[in-house]
């Protein structure tokens, strides 16, 4: 989803540098401060967002919570999944 490299990831970049090499896909100031904010407030409760991307793929953002007190922010691709339930929709009305 990204095309992130190996290399790259093996320097163990920050936070901060990741989210530039994401942002050309998700530029959504609305996406970035949701996911900063997630990832700063560790005391948050679990919770989800779902993001449109600039290439028209969709993206839902979950954050965990660790057992070490670390979060976790994960992105997960559900284009098909919306672009099923927007067909389905279409047609029921269609209906």
């Amino acid at each position: 989803m990204w095309k992130l490299s190996p290399e790259a990831l093996r320097e163990q970049p920050h936070i901060e540098t990741v989210e530039a090499w994401c942002k050309p896909l998700f530029d959504d100031a609305a996406t970035w401060r949701y996911s900063a904010k997630r990832l700063r407030h560790r005391k948050s409760r679990r919770g989800a967002a779902e993001a449109g991307a600039q290439d028209g793929s969709v993206a839902r953002l979950h954050d965990h919570a660790a057992a070490d007190g670390a979060t976790m922010l994960t992105f997960q691709d559900i284009t098909d999944t919306e672009n099923v339930e927007t067909c389905a929709a279409r047609a029921q009305r269609g209906a």
